[in-house]
């Protein structure tokens, strides 16, 4: 059986440097498109309609853009109510609203789109 050469200070077992600072483990936000950022600022100022989400974009498919946000983290809900369309219809259009544990994401991610 052969000994195995202790690896050099540094290095791994396969033999690649490693890093001897540790890395932040601190997300970097990055900043908005301007669309998300017109979304959000709208979602800020309280509960918007879907409609009211396309207009503040403006957007054509407000839904998929609160899907992006999503994925920056924030938690965005969606409450659904019942109301009677113009048809004499009932429908049940969603109203979104950024969760109060959100709004501190909300505004970094808000500050970083005006530094950016």
């Amino acid at each position: 059986m052969i000994d195995q050469e202790k690896a050099p200070e540094g290095a791994n077992q396969t033999g690649a440097q490693t890093s001897t600072t540790a890395k932040k483990n601190t997300p970097q936000i990055r900043p908005l498109a301007s669309r998300h950022a017109r979304i959000l600022k709208a979602l800020l100022n309280g509960p918007q309609t879907r409609e009211q989400i396309d207009r503040a974009g403006p957007v054509s498919n407000g839904p998929a853009y609160i899907a992006d946000l999503r994925q920056r983290g924030l938690n965005i809900l969606c409450c659904r109510r019942r109301f009677t369309n113009a048809d004499g219809q009932v429908c049940r259009p969603g109203i979104y609203f950024i969760d109060e544990s959100s709004r501190p994401l909300a505004l970094s991610l808000l500050r970083a789109s005006l530094a950016g």
